[in-house]
């Protein structure tokens, strides 16, 4: 008897943090169900269920996934449609292991090889056809142009509607799954039509071309393994911290810190962040990181003066969307996790940017800068109610606080006040000398043209 799986419920999450060290082989089991605060299971509008967890699908999405994994077939290029299901079933063979671990459910261990290798190629095959539909190859996949949803007449909600059932917490492929899946013929011959594969900007679409095309290579041990793709995306927000490569006097506010205690602050006791510009008034210049996410935040001084270097933020149609996933995967993770003093580091990073960006202003600096990238006002005005969320607890973490306290206190070097005087005064010295040489000799030059001309003439 096959029991009636719930709907899925509201973007719930899995971790990361305690994936650091996980051998290679056996990946840690964070795809799980999660129940709301009320512990009841919660509900979610119509969309399709990807892998074991949330249930039955409606019907119209069962029927879109069988025609996705046909197409496949059909279009593998071998005569023998048993052929290719073989070659797809002994493909999950080899990775059916691992992503059974990747779940923790005790219904995945009672669904038998064939039922669980089936449901990961039809589930995934769609889960691929879509993916490769938002990163602009759904002319390769081989639907008729008037397709309802790989055709050219889908609208942005309906692509919404898709984006937010592929960053469902919970409803998701493995991501192993999803790489096996990427290397047999079908999937191979749709990368290679695509002749060129621009890097997307924003994140959910970079994060889907950074695992399905550019196929970065493994972690090596003792590195972050991405176990699904909201794992993918809170690893592409947080990166993998700086270098060790800053001198003496830079201050690294993101290196090997352990401590997990979450510090509070309050929002009208003006204790949070300094905006931008408030940031560039007192001397303190905003910078792009060149690689790397929120662990390579890091705040730096000389005798000069001081800069803060920030992760791009690239707003797009998707980013409230993802954002919105990454909390409630962080919310969920560490409500059921035995460390309750581990951080909510994505809502942490989304604090000082809501405290960096208070005005039309703070974008337009963080804008020339590099740092935020919008295409156009609708996106900035997306951005500002991104970032007007309110977020649980005004919580951050300690390196953030860090970063809070060093820019709150920091004051241009006395040293450097008194050098740009001077050196404003050896400017303007030098300034007026170059206008009355300058004068001087066009002085010269027309009193000596004036007496050449004058003989000229006598001499005539």
């Amino acid at each position: 008897f096959r029991r009636r799986r719930e709907a899925p419920p509201q973007l719930h999450p899995s971790p990361l943090v305690q994936l650091a060290t996980a051998p290679e082989n056996l990946p840690p089991k964070i795809l799980k169900k999660s129940n709301d605060d009320n512990g009841s299971p919660p509900t979610f509008e119509s969309l399709p269920r990807f892998g074991p967890l949330y249930g039955e699908d409606e019907k119209i999405f069962a029927s879109m996934k069988k025609d996705a994994w046909k197409l496949v077939r059909e279009k593998s290029g071998a005569a023998d449609s048993f052929v290719i299901k073989e070659t797809y079933f002994s493909a999950m063979g080899r990775v059916e292991q691992d992503a059974r671990n990747s779940y923790d459910d005790p219904s995945v261990d009672l669904m038998t090889g064939s039922r669980f290798r089936k449901m990961m190629i039809v589930d995934g095959c769609f889960f691929l056809h879509l993916a490769l539909l938002l990163l602009g190859a759904a002319d390769h996949l081989g639907y008729p142009v008037g397709h309802g949803v790989f055709g050219r007449g889908r609208s942005k909600g309906d692509v919404k509607h898709w984006i937010k059932a592929m960053t469902f917490v919970g409803n998701q492929i493995p991501i192993v799954v999803l790489k096996e899946l990427m290397k047999q013929t079908f999937f191979q011959r749709v990368v290679t039509s695509q002749r060129k594969w621009d890097e997307p900007n924003g994140i959910f679409r970079r994060a889907l071309y950074e695992f399905l095309i550019f196929q970065a290579p493994s972690p090596k041990s003792g590195r972050r393994i991405t176990i699904d793709l909201l794992h993918n995306l809170q690893g592409l927000v947080l990166g993998s911290g700086p270098k060790p490569d800053q001198t003496d006097e830079d201050i690294d506010l993101e290196s090997d810190i352990t401590t997990t205690v979450v510090v509070n602050i309050d929002d009208d006791g003006g204790q949070g962040f300094l905006s931008a510009t408030h940031m560039e008034r007192v001397g303190i210049r905003l910078k792009k990181q060149t690689r790397g996410g929120t662990k390579g935040i890091k705040f730096t001084t000389n005798i000069f003066g001081a800069s803060l270097y920030l992760p791009g933020f690239a707003v797009d149609d998707d980013t409230d969307l993802v954002f919105r996933s990454l909390i409630e995967y962080e919310k969920r993770h560490v409500s059921s996790s035995s460390s309750s003093n581990r951080p909510l580091e994505v809502m942490s990073y989304l604090r000082l940017m809501k405290d960096l960006v208070r005005s039309p202003e703070d974008i337009r600096l963080l804008e020339k800068r590099g740092i935020v990238t919008t295409c156009d006002l609708r996106h900035k005005e997306k951005l500002l109610r991104i970032l007007g969320w309110k977020l649980h607890g005004n919580c951050i973490t300690p390196e953030l606080d860090t970063v809070r306290l060093l820019t709150r206190h920091y004051s241009s070097p006395a040293v450097w006040g008194n050098l740009k005087n001077f050196l404003g005064i050896v400017i303007s010295f030098f300034v007026s000398f170059a206008l009355m040489f300058g004068l001087t000799s066009l002085q010269t030059f027309y009193a000596a043209y004036e007496h050449y001309h004058k003989n000229s003439t006598d001499h005539h």
